[in-house]
């Protein structure tokens, strides 16, 4: 066997060339593909949503905690109330700002969970730094008729919008409102 013979001869090496042009063509097709860097999102795409001023994922790191209730609860009259929040997120909570987080506060009928006075917005005003625990006290005015019920507080964003759905767990509190 001679070394011409395993050459491929004039006319096949002719028609190969498209074939081969075709085929590399196609292998760099996917080559391409497969080394594709990853879309380059825009700048809407970029930033995160935000529930006040708290980016979302930072949301859950965010706790309220019980703290104190002050002397008895009075149909129709103010009471103390405090709270502590853990701020476990890497932002500041500001207090008083047109975008910080509030406490809303529901009064419910403890078996019901129906609605015994109109729900509260309270604004914050202590700011609570990363990684710390900040106590809030405030004055709420309790429902007007006497009997058991239930105060729900939960953090709202700016809109109102609560944050249970993003991980901040309310505090109930079970409370009989004297006459």
């Amino acid at each position: 066997m001679s070394a011409r013979s395993s050459l491929p001869s004039p006319a096949w090496a002719a028609r190969a060339r498209p074939l081969r042009a075709g085929a590399a063509a196609a292998a760099l097709a996917l080559a391409l593909c497969a080394c594709k860097p990853p879309d380059i999102p825009g700048p809407v795409a970029e930033t995160e949503y935000k529930l006040g001023a708290v980016p979302e994922s930072s949301v859950g790191k965010i706790k309220l905690n019980y703290w104190k209730l002050e002397g008895p609860v009075k149909a129709g009259q103010p009471f103390a109330l405090g709270i502590s929040i853990t701020n476990g997120s890497e932002v500041w909570l500001a207090a008083g700002t047109a975008d910080s987080l509030r406490l809303s506060a529901s009064w419910l009928e403890p078996t019901t969970y129906a609605a015994r006075a109109p729900t509260v917005t309270i604004e914050r005003k202590t700011g609570v730094g990363s990684g710390v625990s900040g106590a809030e006290q405030f004055t709420l005015v309790a429902p007007p008729a006497a009997g058991r019920v239930l105060l729900k507080l939960v953090l709202t964003d700016a809109d109102g919008t609560s944050l249970e759905a993003a991980g901040v767990g309310p505090l109930h509190y079970d409370l009989t409102v004297d006459p």
